[in-house]
């Protein structure tokens, strides 16, 4: 789960880095499993942010979008088809997922079984922070589907 005592553990982070954020300047969103409650909204104006995908006890995935992303924000993730990389695609091309998924369309289960945080973030604490954000995160969840570039 993530919680404000992770969004403070950020900005403790940043600041070990000579970089001052305040942690109320941050937004903790959660989409919780159920088609009636993991509903993707678009990513609010003027907010980059990240994201993550919990499956259970695992994390799926942890991602950043900045402003002008909202596609990859509210619809990518859920639609094999919507884009080169995106967990749909995922599932569908891991065995036990495949498995597991049957018919069922990949943003249908996604929305389902998985709860979703958002961690919005002003954009103007800069890409850098953005990054930052996200690096963090991949190291606190380990994401099972965590495609790092070199």
């Amino acid at each position: 789960m993530i919680t404000r005592v992770d969004l403070n553990n950020l900005v403790n982070a940043a600041l070990l880095s000579g970089y001052l954020v305040n942690a109320d300047d941050l937004q903790l969103l959660t989409w919780n499993s159920g088609i009636d409650t993991h509903i993707p909204l678009q990513l609010p104006r003027g907010y980059s942010a990240i994201y993550i995908f919990k499956w259970n006890e695992c994390y799926l995935k942890v991602g950043k979008v900045n402003s002008k992303s909202n596609a990859r924000y509210q619809s990518q993730h859920y639609n094999p088809n919507s884009s080169i990389s995106n967990l749909s695609q995922y599932l569908m091309n891991d065995p036990e997922f495949e498995a597991m998924l049957g018919d069922t369309h990949p943003g249908d289960w996604l929305k389902e079984n998985t709860t979703r945080y958002n961690i919005l973030i002003p954009e103007r604490l800069g890409k850098n922070f953005v990054h930052f954000a996200e690096a963090f995160f991949i190291l606190k969840c380990n994401p099972r589907f965590e495609n790092t570039r070199a």
